[in-house]
C-alpha cells in the first residue's frame, strides 16, 4: 500500500501485515507505479489496518 502525505510531498510504503511503513525515495519504482495504474484506493483507515477488504 502507499500513501501520499500532502504536506511533505513524500510518498510512503507499507507492504501488508507490516506495522511500520518506510518513505518511497524512486518515484520510477515499479511496483508504485503498478499501483497508480491498477490499484485500488482505500482510506486512511483501511491504511492504518493494514490491509483493504477484497
Amino acid at each position: 500500500m502507499f500513501r501520499w502525505d500532502a504536506q511533505s510531498g513524500q510518498v510512503f510504503r507499507k507492504f501488508y501485515g507490516a506495522d511500520n511503513e518506510t518513505l518511497l525515495t524512486d518515484h520510477s519504482n515499479r511496483l508504485f507505479n503498478d499501483v497508480l495504474r491498477f490499484g485500488d484506493e482505500i482510506d486512511a483507515a483501511t491504511y492504518a489496518l493494514g490491509r483493504a477488504r477484497r
